[in-house]
């Protein structure tokens, strides 16, 4: 990790990008997404593939650089995508706790029309602690730009640090949040990628990656409310874990999706082995996987009939979303980005929307999970 360098955000394309997203002047990866009226509006995190100092980035430099988040716009379901510029940036607002960069998140519209953000800060901290992680969510009347940032985290682990390890929350030590070393021998710090899901205009619950162990990632989950122009955390519950999550380090931006027509709710997580930032891109293994569960806190099972839960045929996609479920049919749309795995020529684009199979009678192990899950 090296020193910070200054980087330009490009303006907006006037390419109208068709079957994907291969931007030429930008790396793109993650991706969430609202619908908002007759549109759908896309968000990824960005970086310029030129710095301002005129040298070339890569997939492998980009986190020594302040990231951006990119707005994209389809008129036609995510065929193409119109580039609407950046959305928000790294600023020195609020309580510094977004000063460095910021992360993934989510966008969800309320029935008034207004928006909730969610997104990852990053605090400045020096060097050997880059990846201090805090929630934010924030109000914004458009979806066009984050007009006003919070001025403070929803859920910050160096603020608030005993009240998640009592909810059994893995943190590493204290004095050392953040570091670039990883946490006891597993990666970095994981509170990060919020998620907002809300069957009310009142309550909402918000998902974020988090971990267990040193080694194991889980899915936070919060009950969250309105205060002011504000938000507050109503009930930070237990961590949700995941009936394979030995078999990853880290289950990333989580999102959950309920299926109207049978009730049960789905979630989709990007999962990664990676151990240290260190390690060579050659043995760590990213991929997404989808889970099932009777209520937005499961108990989760393999969304697939044999229980598994990856994806399979959705190489080199990571960070995704669902932009459809339909149980009837048998089958999901998933929008998502390709990881640095893939060519040259894509890697750090946003792939062509993809239609995965499911089991439209679901996994029968779901039947059998009757109690609903506990929340508290």
């Amino acid at each position: 990790m090296t020193k910070q360098r200054s980087i330009l955000v490009p303006a907006p394309s006037t390419v109208i990008f068709q079957n994907g997203i291969v931007h030429p002047d930008l790396w793109l990866w993650d991706a969430w997404t609202v619908k908002d009226g007759d549109v759908l509006r896309l968000y990824t995190l960005a970086i310029n593939k030129v710095d301002a100092q005129g040298r070339n980035t890569s997939p492998k430099t980009r986190n020594d650089y302040p990231f951006h988040i990119r707005h994209f716009v389809s008129a036609d379901k995510g065929e193409s995508w119109r580039d609407l510029g950046v959305f928000f940036a790294p600023s020195q607002d609020g309580d510094g706790g977004y000063s460095r960069n910021i992360w993934s998140g989510s966008m969800h519209r309320v029935k008034s029309r207004h928006f909730i953000y969610g997104f990852t800060g990053i605090r400045e901290l020096g060097e050997a602690r880059p990846f201090l992680q805090a929630v934010y969510l924030a109000n914004t009347e458009t979806p066009l730009e984050l007009a006003a940032p919070p001025h403070t985290a929803l859920s910050c682990p160096l603020r608030d640090y005993d009240l998640i390890r009592k909810h059994g929350y893995y943190l590493g030590p204290r004095e050392t949040l953040g570091s670039a070393q990883g946490e006891e021998g597993g990666p970095i710090l994981a509170w990060r990628d919020p998620f907002v899901y809300a069957e009310s205009d009142d309550v909402f619950e918000v998902f974020w990656a988090a971990k267990v162990r040193p080694t194991e990632g889980a899915v936070a989950h919060a009950t969250v409310r309105r205060v002011g122009t504000g938000f507050e955390i109503n009930t930070l519950h237990p961590p949700m874990t995941l009936p394979d999550g030995n078999l990853f380090t880290q289950a990333e931006v989580p999102k959950v999706y309920k299926d109207g027509r049978t009730g049960l709710y789905f979630l989709l997580i990007s999962a990664c082995t990676r151990i240290s930032e260190m390690q060579p891109e050659s043995e760590v293994a990213k991929d997404l996987r989808l889970y099932v569960g009777p209520t937005f806190r499961g108990p989760w099972s393999g969304a697939f009939a044999d229980g598994r839960s990856m994806i399979e045929g959705v190489d080199f996609l990571f960070g995704g979303t669902i932009e459809e479920v339909d149980t009837s049919m048998g089958r999901l749309k998933l929008l998502s980005a390709y990881t640095e795995y893939h060519s040259d020529a894509l890697q750090l684009t946003i792939a062509p929307l993809r239609t995965v199979c499911i089991d439209p009678a679901l996994p029968s192990n779901v039947q059998m999970l009757e109690q609903p899950a506990t929340v508290g």
